[in-house]
């Protein structure tokens, strides 16, 4: 297997779901020496296409193949309806909206369409944020059952704030909760004093899922203009979901639209 080969056969493994991958992982994926297995990630890692996990020896998809991926997948049509519904949101409401998607327990921006008010959060997208403490995670991880996210989520949560979810239990509760309603919520967990309204939609024939979301400085915006910004976010995403056939978005609910 050439070298070449044994690269691809690295990212495959990433894109087959894995989320880390040790030196001990790779001896077994490429069946080579430790040594061996241990210079290549290290050259991969060099070359930008892995990092090391924080924390751990392990290695995890680096910032290169990040940018390579999002260049792919802000190609898809999953991707260029988000981004036109979600513009439209930010025409009306003014407050800055993220096309994001997930990568295991982390979420990261691939778009950011700047509002148009004076007071505005803006981020530049590629930012990671753990899934379960924000908007667009909850909204993503409402994709897996119950079951499914018991499985998927460790007993210890990186918690970046007080308010985000301290335990498995409350992170499947508040996702469960985003499903039920058809958008998450969050306000001051992933960064102080930020407010995220997100939703999620699946494209089933590319296998694509992605959020859009409204992000704003929580101070400024009243209850009933987040009522509203779930109403046009709600509103574009079964839209989106209709044109794509997502089954979530065909079989819910319609509500009432708040002006």
């Amino acid at each position: 297997m050439s070298s070449v080969a044994k690269v691809a056969r690295v990212l495959e493994s990433f894109i087959a779901g894995r989320t880390e991958l040790s030196v001990t992982d790779t001896v077994g994926l490429l069946d080579i020496p430790k040594s061996s297995a241990s210079r290549m990630l290290k050259a991969m890692a060099d070359a930008g296409l892995l990092e090391h996990a924080p924390g751990s020896r392990r290695y995890r998809i680096g910032p290169l193949a990040i940018g390579l991926g999002r260049a792919g997948r802000t190609q898809s049509r999953l991707m260029d309806r988000l981004h036109a519904m979600l513009a439209e949101v930010v025409r009306s409401c003014g407050h800055t909206g993220y096309v994001s998607v997930r990568d295991g327990l982390e979420i990261f921006g691939l778009r950011m369409i700047e509002g148009s008010h004076d007071l505005r959060v803006v981020r530049e997208p590629g930012v990671r944020m753990p899934a379960v403490a924000t908007a667009v995670g909850r909204a993503l991880l409402a994709r897996f059952d119950d079951a499914a996210l018991a499985a998927l989520l460790p007993d210890q949560l990186d918690r970046p704030s007080p308010a985000a979810p301290a335990s498995r239990a409350e992170a499947i509760a508040r996702i469960a909760h985003a499903r039920a309603q058809g958008w998450a919520e969050a306000e001051d967990e992933g960064h102080r004093g930020i407010g995220t309204i997100a939703v999620a939609v699946a494209d089933p024939v590319s296998g694509e899922c992605a959020s859009a979301c409204i992000t704003y400085p929580a101070a400024v915006v009243t209850a009933a203009e987040r009522a509203r910004i779930c109403s046009l976010l709600t509103d574009g995403a079964r839209r989106v979901g209709a044109e794509l056939g997502d089954p979530v978005w065909i079989a819910a609910p319609r509500r009432r639209r708040i002006a």
